[in-house]
């Protein structure tokens, strides 16, 4: 149900059949909202609009500040051990993000 949601809103952001300022705040607060168990989800599914996401200022530190707050609650975390995978994949984000804007 989830992979057949994402595609279909794929197809509709695609052809311009949403708002496109309306989704892309509705991905950046699903990523800033999620629990650590969602996380990687957002990731992907912010990865599909990653341009356009980075074309705006404001969604731009949006999507930054999601990924250094979860990062730092993971370095937080007791169990940050278990939480490694997830830690390493939000850190290459970030410093993809330094070198390329």
């Amino acid at each position: 149900k989830v992979t057949y949601a994402i595609r279909l809103a794929t197809c509709l952001y695609s052809e311009q059949l949403l708002d496109r300022d309306h989704y892309l705040e509705w991905i950046i607060s699903g990523l800033e909202n999620s629990p650590q168990s969602r996380i990687p989800m957002w990731i992907l599914i912010g990865q599909i609009y990653w341009n356009d996401l980075l074309q705006s200022r404001k969604c731009g530190r949006r999507l930054v500040f999601a990924l250094l707050k979860h990062l730092n609650t993971i370095e937080n975390d007791p169990d940050r051990d278990i939480l490694i995978q997830l830690s390493s994949q939000l850190s290459t984000l970030v410093t993809y993000l330094l070198k390329t804007n």
